[in-house]
């Protein structure tokens, strides 16, 4: 006879499965060293979008450009580095509290990727507005700490973060000075639980690395199908306040929208 399983179980499967699809539109990014091909570094994480029959790689735009030059990111497939190859569109905004970017792929790119993973659609977007703040979200990225890389025999080891975060409340933005119309503010605890009603207690990795990973909403615990919806890109941590900072999923949609007036 199969158990029933307790609401708290249930969550948690549901943030299990979620976590584990997500990670198929969830490329790690990767740099080279001293121009070698052979000794890629993980840098960042990206998001795989597609629309309209053209396919974009969103992530933050610290992971594409700093002290105004381009960096040339790659990922890696079955050990091997490729260069990501397309047209950039970026935006900072004041305070770099706006810090995403998008690369529209080249085909070349966006067979590469295919091999491995898959793109979301408009489907898989969810405006933000009728989210209030204090919500629960799923963070699924790739953290610098939990990446270990054997160039002799080109194997990568890595471990995903999966973290469940809730969203700051309208005091914080404002002690933080962050536009909340346009940013989402989260709690971060090294020292927390792996899941939502678990009592075993893990030691999470800090987050350096997971900017330009998704933040996702999970709109309900008990349908048929895991849902989840892309609500935001992560752009920062602050280490201080224990707080992570998200660019909300309506700029990135407006970043991306560039591309059709060019």
């Amino acid at each position: 006879m199969k158990r029933i399983i307790t609401p708290e179980e249930n969550v948690k499967l549901v943030y299990e499965t979620a976590a584990s699809e997500i990670l198929k539109y969830t490329p790690q990014l990767y740099i080279i060293q001293n121009g070698n091909i052979e000794k890629p570094k993980p840098f960042g994480s990206s998001i795989l979008f597609s629309r309209d029959g053209d396919y974009y790689l969103i992530t933050a735009a610290h992971c594409i450009k700093q002290k105004n030059n381009l960096i040339k990111i790659g990922v890696m497939i079955s050990g091997k580095f490729y260069f990501v190859k397309g047209t950039v569109v970026m935006n900072k905004g004041q305070n770099d509290s706006i810090d995403i970017a998008a690369v529209k792929l080249e085909n070349e790119t966006v067979e590469i990727l295919k091999d491995s993973y898959q793109f979301i659609s408009k489907r898989d977007i969810l405006s933000n507005k009728n989210i209030e703040n204090e919500t629960e979200y799923l963070i699924v990225g790739f953290p610098i700490s939990k990446t270990s890389i054997d160039y002799k025999m080109k194997r990568i080891k890595t471990e995903p973060f999966v973290f469940i975060s809730k969203s700051k409340d309208e005091n914080s933005y404002l002690k933080q000075r962050i536009n909340d119309t346009q940013n989402i503010l989260l709690g971060f605890s090294k020292r927390r639980s792996a899941f939502v009603g678990e009592n075993e207690m893990n030691i999470s990795p800090t987050p350096t690395g997971i900017s330009g990973c998704g933040l996702w909403y999970i709109p309900s615990y008990f349908s048929e199908k895991v849902v989840f919806k892309l609500s935001g890109i992560m752009i920062d941590y602050y280490h201080k306040t224990n707080m992570m900072l998200a660019t909300k999923v309506e700029e990135i949609m407006k970043l991306i929208s560039l591309f059709s007036r060019n």
